[in-house]
């Protein structure tokens, strides 16, 4: 799932991951992502920067109470923005993103 607040950066990276071959929901909102944690199976979640520092630790912590088994990558602009919570934090380009979720999922055993 892509989660962020730039709907044209959402729309963006989704194109990109589903040209890869990938199955992307993208929710809006804190609310839409828990709902779709909950009623939908998700492989991983993308947090993208465009979310505010505090209320994507909020959105994590969420995350984690209702599917503590799943992966969490924030898409950071640059590297000092790092977020030590989430599972990955990439600032790379459109190839680095693709591979480090490919191989983030690989080792998690799902498929795109």
């Amino acid at each position: 799932m892509n989660v962020g607040k730039d709907q044209v950066l959402l729309k963006t990276r989704s194109l990109l991951l589903r040209s890869a071959g990938y199955d992307v929901e993208s929710a809006f909102s804190i609310e839409d992502a828990i709902h779709r944690l909950r009623t939908t199976s998700i492989d991983l979640v993308l947090l993208c920067h465009s979310i505010p520092a505090e209320e994507r630790q909020g959105m994590i912590r969420l995350i984690r109470d209702n599917a503590p088994s799943t992966p969490i990558v924030f898409v950071s602009a640059y590297v000092a923005s790092a977020d030590e919570s989430a599972d990955l934090s990439i600032d790379r380009g459109p190839d680095g993103l693709l591979s480090a979720l490919h191989e983030l999922l690989s080792k998690k055993g799902h498929r795109k």
